[in-house]
């Protein structure tokens, strides 16, 4: 165990029955360009069975962890339902903010394990999916979680095939995996690193391998070929229309607007007969995560305490502003941070 998992399992500690846990993030898992003294915020996102009583327990463990609001509601039922109603808006997860843990600064997010399931296999949202399709570090397991996660990254690796060309390289494809989540997504606008996507794959190459390569090679290695780090895909239109109708529910459904399979198959067959499966993809991406990370991003305010909200968006748009200079500055990427 490194000393970065000790400190995680050390925060896990702090928090009773969760079923399946990891860290995410500059905070936890590398990136390039930021400098390596750096210790940015640790990301957490918990599975929990129950998320109303889980809640309530937590509240009586550590109130201050949450925000005055709903630390005053989740004291009666009543308050506790409206919470859990905030909970359920957008991608269902709710966040804690800037909680001090162990000599660390901690948001950690709360999911129900269904809820989290449900998104993996179906890409309702592709907020914690999306996460999951990147290197984190697992820190509680849970089997049901693990299975339907290889189902999600098949899924990433599916949806990239379709919008890369017949020829490309492995950074190339990892970089297209880690686009997906953020397609649409309101925060890269204004408030995300713009070389965000670029700094997450660069330094976690061995990583993407760890997690695709077993894909690649059980489901699809008749259609996809490696030599070296390069890749070329059997583009057919058989081969295509397969990927499409085996994509996540959620992103059929954007593609389509039904869900009756029989239709489906008839909309891609004309999506694949007029070559416009790539833009069909991408607008059913944005789609989703357009809904999903507006809501979540409206939560936020509820979700953290009053002075953090003004501190958070201020130091998270000055610092990305830094980020920007530095990596123009230096292209080769020497500098590191934990992210």
């Amino acid at each position: 165990m490194t000393n970065n998992d000790e400190v995680l399992h050390q925060v896990l500690s702090h928090f009773q029955d969760v079923s399946h846990a990891f860290g995410y993030g500059s905070g936890v898992v590398r990136q390039a360009g930021y400098k390596t003294g750096e210790k940015p915020m640790m990301d957490f996102i918990f599975a929990v069975s129950d998320v109303s009583t889980w809640h309530r327990r937590n509240r009586e463990k550590n109130p201050s962890h949450y925000a005055t609001i709903p630390r005053f509601l989740l004291n009666s039922d009543g308050g506790s339902k409206i919470v859990e109603a905030v909970q359920n808006m957008g991608a269902g997860i709710y966040y804690n903010t800037e909680i001090p843990i162990e000599g660390n600064i901690v948001k950690y997010g709360v999911i129900s394990t269904d809820k989290l399931c449900q998104d993996l296999i179906e890409w309702d949202t592709l907020y914690v999916s999306g996460r999951m399709q990147k290197p984190v570090v697992t820190v509680q397991s849970n089997p049901r979680v693990v299975e339907v996660n290889a189902i999600n990254l098949a899924s990433a690796l599916r949806s990239s095939l379709l919008l890369l060309p017949e020829a490309f390289s492995e950074e190339e494809l990892y970089t297209k995996i880690t686009s997906l989540s953020y397609a649409g997504d309101i925060r890269m606008r204004f408030a995300e690193n713009p070389q965000k996507i670029t700094n997450i794959v660069r330094t976690n190459m061995d990583r993407f391998r760890d997690l695709y390569h077993p894909i690649i090679t059980s489901q699809f290695h008749r259609h996809l070929m490696r030599d070296h780090q390069q890749f070329k895909q059997d583009k057919s239109p058989d081969v295509r229309l397969m990927h499409m109708t085996h994509l996540p529910e959620g992103l059929r459904y954007h593609m389509t607007k039904t869900r009756e399979q029989k239709q489906q198959r008839q909309t891609f067959e004309m999506i694949l007969k007029q070559k416009t499966e790539t833009s069909a993809v991408s607008n059913g991406l944005a789609s989703i995560v357009k809904s999903s990370s507006t809501t979540q991003t409206a939560k936020g305010e509820w979700e953290m305490k009053p002075p953090c909200q003004i501190l958070y968006r201020s130091l998270h748009c000055w610092s990305n502003k830094v980020h920007t200079i530095r990596c123009s500055q230096d292209n080769q990427g020497d500098e590191m941070i934990m992210e």
